[in-house]
């Protein structure tokens, strides 16, 4: 609430994640669309959930629900899940979970809460009731306005992209918390 002068600022300000973008999405954002509350996966237990996406984020948040005892379809637009064999795997082999590849959400329905998805697959068009989706489709920056290279602007974490996990997250942290102190070391 307020602004700073500073000479030099290491920006980490994670990502946001991507929506289908799809009509009514953000109506339903926190009633029935979810993106990735793992530690709320208990909640789910004994319900019909939906994830969709079709990398590793979806498939550890199939898993994690399946385990909850939540019953899953995971849809993924293309041909294969791409995620490391282990995890294709497990997704595979679990009972509580149907993999339903070459399969995209087109739509969302419910009043005041989602109900249901329209999917688009092999098999042409359908209906499918759901208590919750999850969508992970992807991230992006969370960056406030500013231009790139702007001189000591740093930019660390998960906002500067690449791998999204907490040790490089930290190690990018670091790194440019060191190319800033060198920066103001020349000033």
């Amino acid at each position: 609430e307020g602004s700073v002068r500073t000479r030099a600022a290491v920006v980490a300000t994670g990502t946001d994640f991507l929506p289908l973008g799809l009509p009514n999405e953000e109506r339903f954002q926190g009633r029935g669309l979810e993106h990735a509350p793992f530690e709320a996966a208990s909640r789910w237990r004994n319900r019909s959930v939906a994830v969709v996406g079709g990398g590793e984020p979806a498939a550890h948040q199939a898993l994690r629900l399946a385990e909850a005892g939540a019953r899953v379809r995971l849809f993924v637009r293309d041909a294969v899940l791409q995620a490391v064999v282990p995890l294709r795997r497990a997704v595979a082999a679990h009972p509580r979970i149907a993999l339903c590849t070459r399969t995209a959400v087109t739509g969302l329905e419910g009043e005041g809460r989602l109900r249901a998805l329209r999917l688009r697959g092999p098999r042409g068009t359908r209906r499918e009731p759901v208590d919750a989706l999850f969508v992970l489709v992807g991230q992006r920056p969370r960056l406030p306005r500013f231009e790139r290279g702007t001189p000591g602007v740093f930019i660390a974490g998960d906002a500067a992209g690449g791998a999204r996990q907490t040790a490089v997250a930290a190690g990018s942290g670091l790194a440019q918390a060191m190319d800033a102190a060198a920066y103001l070391g020349r000033l």
